[in-house]
């Protein structure tokens, strides 16, 4: 049963990264993957960063939260906020048909033990 959890919770995450590849405006971007997420951190600078998904992961127990900043900290514009998700659930989120903009970058701030995030993003 747990197997199947995960393999679930794969199949979930690789749907989100697919969707989001194809789920574009009409610009001519693409959406990267910030991979695996597991504590605060910048994923992009400058005035060309748009964010296009976020996906909050749990370790299955504990609550986990996954918000998204326009700037370099925690105290620019909330442009996200992901939770908490319940431990149980294992994973939630968004995808942006549009992408956001983010002029002054995108700063993730995680909140939970054993909480991650998988967060798409464009820079150019």
């Amino acid at each position: 049963m747990k197997t199947l959890k995960v393999s679930l919770v794969i199949i979930a995450i690789f749907i989100l990264l697919c969707t989001c590849v194809f789920a574009q405006s009409n610009s001519s971007s693409s959406c990267t993957s910030s991979g695996l997420i597991t504590s605060d951190t910048q994923i992009c600078t400058g005035t060309g960063c748009r964010l296009c998904a976020v996906e909050v992961i749990t370790d299955g127990t504990n609550a986990a939260t996954c918000a998204t900043y326009n700037g370099t900290t925690n105290s620019g514009v909330k442009l996200f906020s992901g939770g908490p998700v319940a431990g149980v659930s294992r994973f939630g989120g968004v995808i942006y048909t549009t992408p956001v903009r983010a002029n002054k970058g995108i700063f993730v701030d995680i909140t939970g033990t054993g909480a991650g995030c998988i967060v798409s993003y464009d820079d150019k």
